[in-house]
């Protein structure tokens, strides 16, 4: 199976969920043509309303970071547009103190109907600055009307753990439920009461001694992802991509327990119980298409 994955090392982590931290530029756009909002909580929505005009786009930024990418190396993002083709794009820029790396649109805005995770590498030996986000319609497409792109999030971190080994990904999906007592009644009234964050466990066995990848001392960056809750909202989860045909799960989640024992034999068995963390609710429409459970 595809092995799971886990950020770690956070230089710099926006969840979307604040529009007054961006300033703001425009090409082509008059006022009241283009806006910024945060939607269900950590949404950040780029509406324009261009016209037929060429170079028509909306920019938030993001300043004043001083990440170095010698040690922050990879940026994963998440996205989608109103349009299928036409209409606004994508466009996602890492600003560095000399020069720049377009992460997404290069050369041209992308478009998706459904989230769009994307991840890679930053070029090495620079300073970023800023981030640009974008809702543009470079080069005009000919077609007036109001179009939306939506940014989930962006993070900027040191890599990515990959699971050398996992015997089991288990998800535990749980409603909550109140039992009224009701004197003289034969039986409980019971009541809704909403659900429980989605839980992931993963669990496995490794031999000691026999590789690196596991950290140096073993399980290295699992601790340091625990030990770094205080400062790190959440990571990254991954279980297979859009391309996998075993995609299982794509998610935040927060690592809330990692029990894990040695034998006589010198084998360590881990379990990783992480949940998910979302500051929007399971009611909201946004949770069908998150994608986050691999449909």
């Amino acid at each position: 199976m595809t092995q799971p994955s886990l950020t770690y090392g956070h230089a710099y982590l926006d969840d979307c969920d604040d529009a007054s931290i961006y300033g703001e530029f425009t090409s082509g756009l008059g006022a009241g043509e283009y806006s910024k909002t945060i939607l269900h909580g950590d949404i950040l929505e780029l509406e324009i309303k261009p016209g037929d005009a060429a170079d028509e786009f909306y920019r938030v930024a993001k300043t004043g970071l001083n990440i170095n990418t010698n040690v922050y190396t990879h940026y994963i993002l998440r996205y989608k547009t109103s349009a299928s083709s036409d209409g606004a794009g994508a466009k996602v820029i890492l600003n560095f103190t000399v020069g720049s790396q377009t992460v997404v649109g290069d050369p041209y805005p992308e478009y998706s109907t459904t989230w769009k995770v994307v991840e890679g590498t930053i070029t090495a030996g620079k300073t970023i600055d800023a981030i640009y986000f974008y809702a543009d319609d470079h080069p005009n497409n000919g077609t007036p009307g109001t179009y939306q792109v939506y940014y989930d999030f962006i993070l900027i971190c040191q890599n990515v753990f990959t699971f050398p080994h996992c015997d089991r990904v288990d998800v535990q999906l749980e409603n909550r439920y109140a039992n009224i007592e009701i004197p003289g009644r034969i039986g409980d009234i019971t009541q809704y009461m909403g659900a429980v964050n989605p839980t992931v466990k993963l669990s496995g066995q490794m031999k000691l001694g026999t590789s690196a990848s596991w950290g140096v001392p073993p399980l290295e960056y699992l601790i340091k992802i625990w030990q770094n809750a205080h400062k790190e909202a959440w990571q990254w989860f991954s279980k297979g991509d859009l391309a996998d045909a075993d995609r299982m799960l794509n998610c935040k989640v927060t690592l809330r327990r990692l029990p894990y024992f040695e034998d006589a034999n010198g084998v360590r068995t881990w379990t990783v119980e992480l949940t998910l963390y979302s500051l929007s609710g399971g009611q909201e429409d946004t949770w069908a298409d998150m994608q986050w459970l691999g449909i």
